[in-house]
């Protein structure tokens, strides 16, 4: 039960989060808020959600944790233009991101078996 209240709390924050993140931009967008140039860092919001997902971590939470932080650099990378990358020639972070949320699921799971297995726990075939 209290994984159940982790989750929902985590779910919480984020929502809450992303609710007052949305209202400034649009807040900003209709030029009823002037804040700088936080134009540029509207990307955190993805690592936010990275921080949701953590909130309680699963190991298909901690793969998609990992997308998202990749996700948030990319499109800090191209809206900064670092090392000349556009969305045009960096795209392949994108496959990039995927992969490791693939493959951190993946591993995280079969670990999270197999110590579950030697534990005497249940006994699922990953």
């Amino acid at each position: 039960m209290d994984t159940e209240r982790d989750r929902s709390w985590g779910r919480g924050v984020t929502g809450g989060v992303l609710i007052a993140l949305g209202v400034a931009f649009l807040l900003m967008n209709f030029g009823l808020w002037h804040y700088g140039s936080v134009n540029r860092l509207w990307p955190l919001v993805f690592f936010v959600i990275a921080l949701g997902q953590l909130a309680s971590p699963t190991p298909r939470r901690v793969g998609s944790a990992a997308f998202f932080v990749v996700l948030g650099f990319w499109f800090f990378g191209c809206l900064n233009n670092w090392y000349g990358m556009s969305y045009m020639n960096s795209w392949p972070l994108l496959l990039v991101g995927s992969g490791l949320d693939m493959l951190l699921s993946g591993a995280l799971t079969r670990f999270a078996n197999r110590d579950r297995r030697a534990d005497g726990g249940d006994s699922d075939h990953a």
